[in-house]
């Protein structure tokens, strides 16, 4: 066996070892997508809501803004809020930052389904293409 084919099965073999690498990654990636999407409120992995507060109901909603806004930035002192927000403001405010964490959780999800199922695809072709390459070098 010559030095340039050794070179060339052992070429074949690596990118069919990568791309079996590369899809189990990717499938592990749209795993994890797919559960975000299935419930956007609770996950972190997508999770870019500005204020620190837990949106799985309005109560803790509530409970947190308090908590959060009795807390001084800059004394890290606990003071009095200047003027609270009304029940019906404050459920405005929850209903708006949950939409947000929904809305950014879909996108963020399906952006990684699309992208690791493309990825998918493309290391696929590359393992039937150099595998069916393989067994045609002598």
């Amino acid at each position: 066996m010559d030095k340039s084919l050794v070179i060339t099965k052992i070429y074949g073999y690596l990118v069919c070892l990568v791309a079996i690498i590369v899809t189990l990654i990717a499938i592990g990636q749209i795993i994890n997508a797919s559960f975000a999407l299935s419930d956007p409120i609770h996950t972190r992995d997508y999770s870019y809501v500005s204020a620190p507060y837990d949106l799985s109901s309005f109560d803790a909603y509530k409970a947190d803004y308090g908590r959060f806004n009795a807390l001084d930035k800059t004394t890290s002192t606990t003071t009095s809020v200047a003027t609270p927000l009304t029940d019906e403001q404050l459920l405005a405010a929850y209903n708006s930052a949950r939409e947000n964490q929904i809305s950014t959780v879909r996108l963020q999800a399906t952006k990684t389904i699309t992208t690791y199922a493309i990825l998918l695809m493309v290391a696929g072709l590359l393992f039937w293409g150099h595998w069916r390459w393989l067994h045609k070098v002598k």
